[in-house]
Order: C-alpha cells, then sequence, then structure tokens
C-alpha cells in the first residue's frame, strides 16, 4: 500500500476508507488504496486537466460535485431546480459540459464556476455525452435509441442510431457507443458512419464507458456491479469487482470510472456513494507512475 498516499489524506482530515494491503481483483493492473464519500449517486465521473474530479449527481438536484483527487469536498457546479445528471465532458479549453438528464439540455460552465451557456438536446432524455476532437457534443438519448451531435454552441449535425445506448466515448477519432443491454460496444466515424462492434464481455446492464489516454475503453456495469476495460479494438483486457478486497463497504456497484493522467483510477460505488482510488500495480510496467505519485503525495 502507499502509505504516503494515506498520511497526506489523513492530513487533509478525509474520511477515507483505507485499505490493508489489499489488491485490486480480477487481474486488474491496479491497486487499491482507499475510498472517499462523495453524498451521492455517482452516476459519472471526470478528471479534469487540473486533477479535479467531477462527481455527477443523480438524485439531489446538484448538477456536479467537485473533489481533490484525495476527497476534499472543491464545491458544487449548481444551476439551481430539478437536475439528474448523467454526462460530463470538457472543451479543448477545458471548460466544463454536462447533461441534465430529464431536462433534456447540455450545461457549459467555465473552469472558474460561471454558467456560460446551456442548450436543449431535444429528444425523450440527454443521457451520457463524450466531446471529440472539434469541441462536437455527442448525447446519448438511450429510449431514443439515438445518439446526437452537437457543435459546442448547441447546433445539431445530426445523428445515429445505436440500441439503447449508454456510455458513449471518443477516442483515436472514433466514437464508442454501449448498448444498455445489447451485448455490443459499437464504433463509429464522427459522421455516424458504422464501422463495426465488438463483445461487451458480459456486461448486463451497461453505464459510463470512458476512454483513456492509455489506449483503454473502461465500462461499468450496473447488472454485475463490476468494471470491464478493453483495448479499443474489442480485446476484454481485464475486470475489476464486484468485490474489492479491503473495501469496507458491502454490495459495491461498480457504475463509474475515471481515469486521471498520472494514472490514477477513480470508480464510482453507485450502492454506497463513494469513489474507489486505485493506482498502477508497481510492476515493472507501472513503477515509473507509482514513483511519481509517492512523490507527489509526500
Amino acid at each position: 500500500m502507499n502509505r504516503s498516499l494515506l498520511r497526506i489524506f489523513a492530513a487533509a482530515g478525509v474520511a477515507l476508507a483505507v485499505a490493508a494491503g489489499a489488491r485490486a481483483g480480477s487481474c486488474a493492473p491496479f491497486t487499491f488504496i482507499g475510498s472517499f464519500p462523495v453524498g451521492a449517486i455517482p452516476t459519472s465521473l471526470a478528471v479534469g486537466s487540473n486533477g479535479t474530479v467531477y462527481v455527477a449527481d443523480e438524485y439531489n438536484n446538484v448538477g456536479l460535485r467537485l473533489f481533490s483527487q484525495s476527497g476534499v469536498p472543491m464545491g458544487t457546479l449548481d444551476p439551481g431546480g430539478a437536475i439528474e445528471t448523467y454526462g460530463i465532458g470538457f472543451l479543448s479549453d477545458q471548460s466544463i459540459v454536462f447533461t441534465d438528464y430529464y431536462g433534456r439540455r447540455v450545461l457549459h460552465y467555465s473552469t472558474g464556476g460561471a454558467l456560460l451557456s446551456q442548450f436543449s438536446t431535444g429528444g425523450t432524455v440527454a443521457g451520457w455525452l463524450t466531446v471529440d476532437g472539434s469541441d462536437n457534443i455527442y448525447v446519448v438519448d438511450d429510449p431514443g435509441d439515438v445518439v446526437r451531435k452537437f457543435t459546442s454552441a448547441g447546433s445539431l449535425i445530426g445523428g445515429f442510431f445505436v440500441n439503447h445506448p449508454a456510455g458513449v466515448a471518443f477516442t483515436e477519432g472514433k466514437v464508442f457507443v454501449s448498448e444498455t443491454f445489447g451485448g455490443n460496444i459499437d464504433i463509429f466515424t464522427p459522421d455516424g458512419v458504422p464501422l463495426g462492434s465488438f463483445p461487451n464481455g458480459g456486461t448486463t446492464f451497461a453505464q459510463q464507458l470512458t476512454a483513456s489516454g492509455s489506449g483503454l475503453l473502461c465500462l461499468g456495469d450496473h447488472g454485475a456491479g463490476m468494471l470491464r476495460c478493453f483495448s479499443t479494438t474489442g480485446a476484454l483486457l481485464w475486470t475489476l469487482g464486484p468485490v474489492v478486497p479491503g473495501y469496507p463497504y458491502a454490495n459495491p456497484d461498480l457504475h463509474s470510472v475515471a481515469q486521471a493522467p498520472d494514472g490514477t483510477l477513480f470508480v464510482g460505488d453507485f450502492n454506497n456513494h463513494n469513489v474507489l482510488i486505485f493506482i498502477p500495480s508497481p510492476t515493472p510496467t507501472a513503477r515509473n507512475t507509482f514513483g511519481a505519485l509517492k512523490a507527489r503525495y509526500r
């Protein structure tokens, strides 16, 4: 366990649940080091370039909750009124966009927390979202069986059919969309041209799909309460959960996921309203990252 991390968490006064020498399960190349409460069902997670962890709040009429990577609360992005947040993304200037599921809109905030704009998505709902390299925003409408593409200003560019879509991610110039129940992750060009699909590894109730900078696609499974990670070519690389040794809460539901640039993995627990923290295991391929993390938290 990285005890330097634990000391800094304790010094910050964070109510962090700590693993006792535990390893992440199912051959995942990560070490579980602790968790922190977020006071919400973490529908989705994202990590900004400044290191802030953004947590979508499904039921408390708060847009996003903000935390440091050690779990210190840093405020909210709250437009007021009823809101149920799902997708989170970043534009090229690092400003934040997120969805209001039943309000069928996308909200746009500055990094300083000011509401800049919002636009209506139409359709049935506004679920998860992703942003491409041109700042176009893709928004999932799961009951409507469609992913809609908008400019960052909210102009509708088009849409494409997906069977009950859930999580969506943009990486390597392609749009990846998880079918909620259909058993596949579908691949499209940015214009919605199908490029094929691959099996989702037995996921029974797909949730957030996240692309990391290291070529990983990680998918939460609300049905099995676990995380599956794939290559962008469709190989199932490893799984995580549903049991996480050392995590002191019953029946975790690993529902959402985000990865920081240094490799730290944040995973949302739907049932216990926590975010779990994993760092790359200190194997020969991850030792440099592990050492950098220790140095950062000393």
